[in-house]
């Protein structure tokens, strides 16, 4: 399909219309809600988050042909400007923001704000039918190469009288490249020498993405269930915070595509799914670990407007497609 939304024909052929898009988010709420009613069970599944968030890009990518992604790295002006714009405009900004309106939330913005384009960010572009599913792995897998280098500099730069914080570079490095590579390679395996099974995956993408959403959301908010009870204010601060964020980094997505002075809507598509669309996962797995729990909050109630996000844009571009189609 070339009408403007779409750059490639690698999209996953998910259902159109209200009840996918609502079953999306509603499996997101429910996850979500189930994870704070019952911690423990979802406790037992954290460990495996990554390993949930791999086989949700492993059914986004398993339509996209090796040759596409190729082809991609061979126009580099588009991704050079959203990887600069990602991982270096972007946390500047919101640095800048957060230092002035509310600074006991700049590192911890700053570090969400920094991470690399998002190994869910597949799923965005296909849940959307929109945009170009070429270009956005070639985000995901550029952006995931580079920010063990641009994000500890940032921070360095931003915050060097932190002594305490340090970005643990090779445990992010080694999270990333087994989240991303060992899907991305396991998908073309499974599209090149059975081929059936493929099939079966691409047509089935929806259903299965809805499964490992709720997985990890179910796993993820398991960690917060007390918060909601004992410290309601951590609750609603990382929730208001985490929409703002995403609002900012829609603009500046949507600004980097217009700077770009391309006329198709899909390249509008791509900037705003790979400044919105991040690894906020990673951040939530490596800040249980290391940093604060005002960390590991931010980066997980960012999943809220995550899918609150993925619905409008969903509805905006299926009747612009409506009215296109007419």
């Amino acid at each position: 399909m070339r009408d403007g939304l779409t750059d490639s024909n690698d999209l996953s052929p998910m259902k159109r219309g209200g009840i996918g898009s609502m079953a999306v988010l509603l499996s997101a709420m429910v996850s979500i809600v189930a994870g704070v009613i019952f911690p423990t069970t979802g406790m037992s599944l954290e460990p495996y988050i990554l390993v949930w968030l791999g086989g949700l890009l492993y059914v986004n990518l398993i339509n996209l042909h090796p040759r596409h992604l190729v082809s991609t790295f061979r126009k580099p002006k588009t991704l050079m400007v959203f990887t600069i714009g990602k991982l270096i405009l972007l946390p500047c900004i919101v640095y800048v923001i957060t230092s002035l309106v509310y600074p006991k939330l700049a590192l911890s913005a700053t570090l969400l704000s920094g991470i690399s384009t998002g190994l869910g960010a597949p799923f965005a572009i296909n849940f959307i039918g929109a945009g170009g599913i070429s270009t956005i792995a070639a985000l995901v897998t550029i952006s995931s190469l580079v920010v063990p280098a641009t994000l500890p500099f940032i921070i360095y730069v931003f915050f060097e009288d932190t002594e305490e914080f340090v970005i643990p570079i090779y445990d992010i490095s080694f999270l990333l490249v087994t989240a991303l590579f060992i899907p991305l390679s396991l998908g073309w395996s499974t599209r090149r020498y059975v081929p059936r099974i493929s099939k079966l995956v691409a047509g089935n993408s929806l259903f299965l993405s809805v499964i490992f959403i709720m997985l990890i959301n179910f796993s993820m908010f398991a960690r917060f269930s007390q918060y909601f009870f004992i410290d309601q204010s951590l609750v609603l601060t990382s929730m208001i915070s985490a929409s703002l964020l995403f609002v900012i980094y829609l603009i500046v997505g949507y600004l980097l595509a217009l700077s770009i002075k391309e006329q198709l809507i899909a390249t509008r598509i791509n900037g705003i799914i790979a400044m919105t669309y991040i690894n906020n996962i990673l951040v939530f797995v490596v800040a249980e670990r290391f940093f604060d729990i005002e960390t590991a909050a931010l980066a997980a109630f960012y999943n809220i407007p995550y899918y609150a996000g993925l619905l409008i844009l969903r509805v905006k571009y299926s009747r612009r497609r409506n009215q296109e189609s007419k």
